[in-house]
């Protein structure tokens, strides 16, 4: 059994509790979802009609945010009334792009036994750059209530060439607040916990396991992740080491992946949920996890 020890190093800043609501994050890309009293089938966010692997973004390149068949809209003389509100945000803060409602003022809303989705099609086409970071934030709310689905993160603006996009994923959920995604390879388990030292800290550990991954092909992997607290805010992340252990050898083709991040005690409750992507640098595969600290 061969092991290597990788270590995150996360300080994080106290956050404001909000009733009513549920958030998960969507693990190809890191983005929260928050709903407030709706429920719905799936979420899926595509390029060309495909599943988005990453949050890596061609300038110009639309992609499409969909709701399948959302549960708790108010139903007022057989219509619902849904809005889809955009916000994007550079990281100094300027403004890309504002609509309160995109479907406009003047919609009268859609019969009760049609409404069977929302989804939405963006794009950044000015004002971006490559390497710029964009944080979004897409609501689809009822203007009969105060429900809502919404989709916030980070999106990283590329020169274009390869699209981060697959036809087939592998899927894993528990109800621990854990949930993964994976392409090319098979993700068939996660695990996640938090045990206290004897000193000041806490170690919160994420756990991955996936056929069709060696070591060797973990390290030649680019690597991104993400601590958010309870606000939703990205919090910074440095001096990380990676946990890993293997069947056989470096060529063995199913792995366990660990990430360890140590807490300051006084700071682990901030955290609300962390997020780890590998993915292949030649982008044939790309594996994703996160879990919500509070589950």
């Amino acid at each position: 059994m061969k092991k290597v020890i990788l270590f995150f190093i996360v300080m994080l800043i106290v956050p404001v509790a909000v009733s009513q609501e549920i958030s998960k994050f969507i693990p190809f890309q890191g983005f929260k979802l928050t709903t407030r009293r709706v429920s719905y089938k799936s979420v899926a966010i595509t390029l060309d009609e495909l599943k988005w692997t990453s949050n890596k973004l061609p300038a110009g390149k639309t992609f499409k945010i969909l709701i399948e068949e959302p549960k708790g809209f108010a139903v007022k003389k057989g219509k619902v009334l849904p809005g889809v509100s955009v916000l994007f945000t550079k990281t100094n803060s300027d403004t890309l792009g504002y609509a309160g409602n995109m479907l406009g003022d003047d919609f009268s809303g859609i019969h009760e036994e049609f409404f069977s989705s929302l989804n939405v099609k963006l794009a950044f086409k000015e004002d971006v750059e490559e390497g710029d970071t964009i944080f979004g934030k897409v609501v689809f709310y009822d203007r009969n209530s105060d429900k809502f689905v919404s989709l916030e993160g980070n999106y990283i603006i590329t020169s274009g060439g390869h699209l981060d996009q697959s036809s087939r994923t592998y899927r894993y959920f528990s109800d621990k607040g854990l949930e993964g995604e994976s392409t090319g390879i098979h993700l068939y388990g996660m695990d996640w916990d938090i045990k206290e030292t004897s000193g000041s800290t806490s170690i919160a550990t994420l756990s991955l396991n996936a056929k069709g991954l060696s070591v060797k092909e973990l390290r030649n992997s680019d690597m991104e992740l993400q601590v958010l607290d309870k606000n939703g805010k990205i919090r910074a992340v440095s001096d990380y080491q990676l946990l890993t252990e293997e069947t056989d050898n470096a060529d063995a083709m199913d792995l366990k992946i660990t990430v360890q991040i140590p807490f300051e005690k006084t700071t682990l409750k901030d955290m609300e949920a962390f997020w780890v992507r590998f993915t292949d640098k030649d982008r044939q595969w790309s594996i994703a996890g996160s879990v919500i600290k509070g589950k």
